[in-house]
């Protein structure tokens, strides 16, 4: 479930409302989200901000603040998208509840701990890779495009049939010839 409401951060010292750019909620959240809720009650399992970058505070805002109170608050992972490149950041939370930043140490792919299956080339982000060109990649096809991925599978059975069913026509030629017997096309 995405999520377009704010949620309270209990920080201890303070109480923080927060409402990200995109935020996920899991299924397995022990806080269920209700349509009727016009902020959630639990803590977001992803929190997605796009950085406000018009002054200086608003950019330490997203980058320092947010992920402070994110991180003490418990959000396992925290993503910070940055048009200019300039601060785009991935975090999740260790054992200690302090963010490290997911690297991408593995050939620039950045592997969500709490999305099952959820990976992207930073390099593919940073370019805007348009999801037709990534849709025949292992590391997108499990969630990119699936629609697309159908058609184009639907595509290639409609193909082999095709083919086969030339061949079968060859084949049968070849048995009508090789029995004597004359076969005109209409």
């Amino acid at each position: 479930m995405a999520l377009e409401m704010g949620f309270r951060l209990d920080l201890g010292d303070k109480v923080s409302i927060r409402k990200p750019d995109l935020a996920v909620l899991l299924d397995t959240n022990p806080v269920k989200a209700r349509p009727s809720d016009r902020s959630f009650h639990g803590i977001c399992d992803l929190c997605i901000e796009f950085l406000s970058d018009s002054t200086p505070a608003e950019v330490k805002r997203d980058t320092i603040l947010k992920k402070e109170e994110y991180a003490k608050a418990g959000v396992p992972e925290y993503y910070i998208l940055d048009r200019r490149g300039n601060h785009t950041a991935f975090y999740q939370l260790n054992k200690q509840g302090v963010y490290e930043p997911m690297d991408g140490s593995e050939k620039g792919i950045i592997r969500s701990t709490v999305l099952e299956q959820f990976a992207f080339r930073r390099q593919n982000l940073e370019a805007q890779t348009p999801f037709k060109t990534l849709i025949n990649d292992p590391i997108y096809k499990p969630f990119v495009l699936k629609s697309l991925q159908e058609e184009k599978r639907q595509k290639e059975e409609e193909r082999l049939q095709k083919e086969q069913a030339l061949a079968e026509v060859e084949r049968l030629r070849a048995l009508l010839k090789n029995s004597g017997t004359d076969f005109h096309e209409n």
